[in-house]
């Protein structure tokens, strides 16, 4: 209609129309390529800390193909928010198993143990996750890769 009415408006609503379509085809390729990840992070929002580090292969594969294949969201501030997402999953789940309780005059030797467990967790993570990040930097067929572990590992260390 704008076209046939040789308005004024035509450029306007053509350059929005293409803003649109962009941000569309951005939404539904983050879409297909963060629900790689849904799966693996469901398991470890229940999983005990014990059992997080063996999960870890599969969550940071999936980072990996996203960085590899995502048209849109394989850049290095995005992969830097979503690492430091996984990051917080983790404390989250070790800060659930600490019982403020058992601290506090119950079973010492059971939080100590939740502790050491909460601590290895963290450890482990840091250790999986920068292998991983050295691997997609040196083995990548994208380059650019360049996350700063001090970004990702900060409230993990103060965590730990």
């Amino acid at each position: 209609m704008l076209h046939a009415a040789n308005s004024s408006y035509l450029a306007g609503f053509q350059e929005l129309e293409e803003k649109i379509q962009l941000g569309h085809a951005e939404a539904n390729d983050n879409l297909t390529f963060l629900s790689l990840l849904a799966e693996p992070c469901r398991k470890m929002e229940s999983a005990l800390p014990r059992d997080i580090p063996k999960m870890l292969p599969e969550v940071l594969n999936s980072v990996r193909v996203i960085w590899e294949l995502s048209q849109f969201y394989s850049t290095t501030e995005r992969m830097k928010g979503l690492l430091t997402k996984i990051s917080n999953q983790i404390i989250r789940r070790c800060h659930a198993m600490i019982n403020k309780e058992d601290m506090l005059g119950g079973d010492v030797d059971k939080c100590i143990a939740d502790l050491d467990e909460c601590i290895d967790c963290c450890k482990q993570w840091k250790e999986i996750c920068t292998k991983s990040q050295r691997m997609i930097q040196t083995h990548s067929s994208r380059k650019g890769y360049c996350v700063s572990e001090e970004e990702i590992f900060a409230e993990n260390e103060a965590f730990i």
